[in-house]
C-alpha cells in the first residue's frame, strides 16, 4: 500500500493499512500524487526496488525482513509552493497507527487563544462563505506543476476566524487524522464548515499542515441530507486529512475556520455561513500525538535508480494564474499545460493540452463558473488523430448547470461528435 502526505487519497492508503487482515506493506512517503520515484517533491526512493522485493517475497517465497510499515516524518518546513525536498526522515512500526499515538484535545477560547484546557466565557462567532479563503492552499491532488503545494497561510487567514496557541514549550509531533468538534447554529439551510490547521512561525509565516470540510446539512452523514433550521444547534465533528508534521518548540499551532475553501470546493450558495460556539469545551480540536519516539526505528531507504528512457517529453512552460478580477468582484484561476511526448522507438508523436478557468463570485458564491478544455493528439505517418473535450458548468442557488461538447477527428476531418447538456438540483451543495 503506497500514500503520500500531499497525495489526495492519504486517508484510504492509511485506513486500509489499520484495517486489512491480510499481509500488507505500507510506504507513505512526503510525496505529491505521483510514483515515489518521480515526484516532483521528494526525497525520491527506488520504488521499482521495493516493487522487486515484494514480488520476490510473495512469488518466489524469498526471505525479506522489511518492517511492515514505513512513513516518513516531516520535519518543520517553511510554505512554498513547489519545494523539491522536504526535511524529515524515515521511520519503521509494526502496525498502524503505532503505539505511543495518543488524542490530545485543545480549546478555543473566547480570547482567540487555542490550550489545552477549557476556558471560561461563552460567545458566538460568524464564519463568513468569502470565496478568497482558498487561494493559498495547495491543488486537492497535486502532481507536477503547475499542480502545487500550500502558500503561506497568512493570506487565507485574513477572510477566517483563527485560533493561535501560546508558543509551545516542546516540540510536538502530529500522527494520524484530526478532528474537531464543534456546536455549530446558521441562518442559511445550506453552509460548509472549512478548517485548517497550520504551524505559525515566529516570524509569522503559516506552514499548512492539513485540512478538512464538513457541508452541515450532511452533519449526520454523507447519506443524510438535512438542511439547517435557523435557531437550531448541532454538535458535528469535521474529520481532518491525515497528516505527520512535526513543529519546533517555541512555535505555535493556528486553527482557522471559514465557509469556503475555493478552488478546491465549489462555493455553498449563500455568503453568510454558520456561527460557532467558543468557550469552554463548545470548540475542541483533537490532534494524535506521538508522545514516545522510541516506538520508533529509524530506517533509510535507497535512492532511485536510473531506468532507461522510454520517451522524450517537451512542454511549452506550465501556466498558473489567480486573479481578482475588480471590475466584477469575483477571484478565479487560470491553469494550462502542454505536454508532448516522443516515445522511443517508434514514429508517433503524443500531444496532451489541458486548459482549466474557476471563478466565484465575492458577493453571490451561489454564481460560479468552472471553463475547461482537454485536446489529446496521436500523430502518424499515416495521419492524425485528435479528442477534444470542451466542459462548461455555471451555478445558481438551485441548480448546477453542465455541457459538455466532445469532437473525435481523423486528418483534420471529424469523425464523431456529441453534446451532453444537463441541470441537476444542488441538493443542499
Amino acid at each position: 500500500m503506497v500514500g503520500a502526505w500531499h497525495d489526495g487519497y492519504t486517508d484510504a492508503a492509511l485506513r486500509m493499512l489499520e484495517r486489512l487482515s491480510a499481509p500488507v506493506r505500507g510506504l507513505i512517503g512526503p510525496w505529491t500524487h505521483e510514483r515515489p520515484d518521480a515526484s516532483p517533491v521528494g526525497p525520491r526512493i527506488d520504488f521499482f526496488g521495493e516493487l522487486l522485493a515484494w514480488w520476490r517475497r510473495w512469488l518466489l517465497n524469498q526471505s525479506d525482513d522489511t518492517a511492515p510499515i514505513r512513513f516518513y516524518l516531516q520535519e518543520a518546513y517553511r510554505p512554498q509552493r513547489y519545494p523539491t525536498t522536504i526535511p524529515g526522515r524515515w521511520y519503521a512500526v509494526e502496525h498502524w497507527p503505532p503505539t505511543g499515538v495518543h488524542m490530545t484535545s485543545w480549546f478555543a477560547t473566547t480570547e482567540g487563544k487555542l490550550a489545552l484546557s477549557p476556558a471560561s466565557g461563552d460567545s458566538w462567532l460568524t464564519v463568513t462563505n468569502d470565496v478568497r479563503v482558498g487561494l493559498s492552499g495547495p491543488s486537492w491532488c497535486p502532481t507536477a506543476p503547475p499542480d502545487h503545494l500550500a502558500a503561506d497561510q497568512r493570506l487565507d487567514d485574513l477572510f477566517a476566524v483563527t485560533f493561535d496557541s501560546d508558543p509551545l514549550p516542546e516540540s510536538l509531533t502530529i500522527l494520524g487524522f484530526p478532528e474537531l468538534c464543534a456546536v455549530v447554529a446558521a441562518e442559511v439551510p445550506v453552509a460548509f464548515l472549512c478548517v485548517r490547521l497550520s504551524h505559525l512561525w515566529e516570524d509569522g509565516q503559516a506552514t499548512l499542515i492539513t485540512r478538512g470540510v464538513l457541508n452541515l446539512t450532511r452533519r449526520h452523514g454523507l447519506q443524510r441530507v438535512e438542511p439547517l433550521r435557523p435557531g437550531e444547534l448541532a454538535r458535528v465533528r469535521v474529520p481532518l486529512k491525515a497528516c505527520c508534521y512535526r513543529i519546533p518548540a517555541g512555535h505555535r499551532l493556528r486553527l482557522a475556520l471559514s465557509g469556503a475553501d475555493f478552488p478546491t470546493l465549489w462555493p455553498a450558495p449563500y455568503r453568510q455561513g454558520p456561527h460557532v460556539r467558543v468557550g469552554g469545551k463548545a470548540l475542541e480540536l483533537r490532534l494524535p500525538l506521538l508522545r514516545d519516539d522510541s516506538v520508533l526505528r529509524s530506517v533509510t531507504l535507497p535512492e532511485p535508480q536510473p531506468l532507461p528512457v522510454t520517451a522524450v517529453t517537451w512542454s511549452s512552460p506550465p501556466y498558473l494564474e489567480h486573479c481578482f478580477d475588480l471590475l466584477r468582484g469575483r477571484v478565479g484561476i487560470r491553469r494550462s499545460t502542454e505536454e508532448v511526448i516522443r516515445p522511443v522507438g517508434r514514429e508517433s508523436l503524443v500531444t496532451d493540452l489541458s486548459t482549466i478557468e474557476l471563478w466565484a463570485d465575492l458577493d453571490r458564491p451561489s454564481r460560479c463558473q468552472a471553463y475547461g478544455q482537454q485536446v489529446y493528439r496521436i500523430e502518424w505517418p499515416v495521419g492524425v488523430a485528435e479528442t477534444r473535450a470542451d466542459v462548461s458548468m455555471q451555478s445558481t442557488s438551485q441548480h448546477f448547470h453542465l455541457t459538455v461538447e466532445l469532437v473525435a477527428t481523423w486528418n483534420g476531418h471529424t469523425v464523431t461528435e456529441r453534446r451532453w447538456a444537463e441541470s441537476i438540483a444542488r441538493d443542499a451543495l
